[in-house]
């Protein structure tokens, strides 16, 4: 993926885009691709509250609009500590995705 692209998919979630531009359903492939890319925007997006605060609510979208897989446990583990550690009640979110992932 192009760092084109993935400036794109920042743009597509974040900033308080348009609902109409964040798609309805996500495959696998395309959530998993917009997780790896949350997951490098959250250290730069620290110092920043209110898009820190969008990638946070937006990360817990993706990981409902998805149906992961055990081997995705990886990358929601990293989003859920991230959350936690931050403070945010997404991690609720991120928490139950991997409950059921590990319960199946």
């Amino acid at each position: 993926m192009s760092k084109t692209d993935e400036v794109k998919t920042l743009l597509t979630w974040l900033g308080f885009p348009n609902t109409k531009t964040i798609p309805a359903q996500l495959s696998h492939e395309q959530g998993n691709k917009t997780l790896k890319i949350f997951a490098q925007a959250w250290e730069p997006s620290r110092d920043f509250t209110r898009l820190r605060e969008d990638l946070a609510k937006q990360i817990a979208v993706v990981a409902k609009k998805v149906s992961w897989r055990s081997q995705d446990i990886l990358i929601l583990e990293t989003h859920y500590n991230n959350l936690k550690k931050a403070g945010y009640n997404e991690a609720d979110s991120l928490q139950s995705v991997i409950v059921n992932l590990k319960g199946q």
